[in-house]
């Protein structure tokens, strides 16, 4: 089942829309961004509303927005990116394991044959 041209001109057009250049660099293939980013907004928002509504001053809950946002991405990212690393270097350990064990097989399996 072959797949028009069009069609996977259209898929690649598609993902290179979808890029986010900022400072040289696509944000989208940045491991655990968009949860990061996205978590500590919506926290800044709910910690500013619920700011605003004890309150009632905008600057102060205005401050509070900005705060939590920053505190909440920037913990946010940091677990996310120590438990993204964490699990990189077990698939590459687990892996590099794999390897050795089919070699093995394999060397088992000439011994008998011959």
């Amino acid at each position: 089942m072959a797949l028009d041209e069009n069609v996977i001109e259209g898929l690649q057009d598609e993902q290179d829309s979808k890029q986010l250049i900022i400072l040289g660099r696509d944000v989208t293939k940045i491991p655990c961004f968009k949860d990061s980013f996205l978590t500590g907004i919506y926290a800044g928002f709910g910690c500013g509303i619920a700011s605003f509504l004890a309150t009632s001053r905008v600057l102060q809950s205005t401050n509070i927005s900005v705060l939590s946002f920053v505190l909440v991405t920037y913990g946010y990212w940091f677990n996310c990116r120590l438990k993204w690393a964490k699990d990189s270097f077990f698939c590459r350990q687990a892996e590099g394991t794999f390897a050795e064990e089919i070699e093995m097989v394999k060397s088992h399996k000439k011994r008998t044959n011959e």
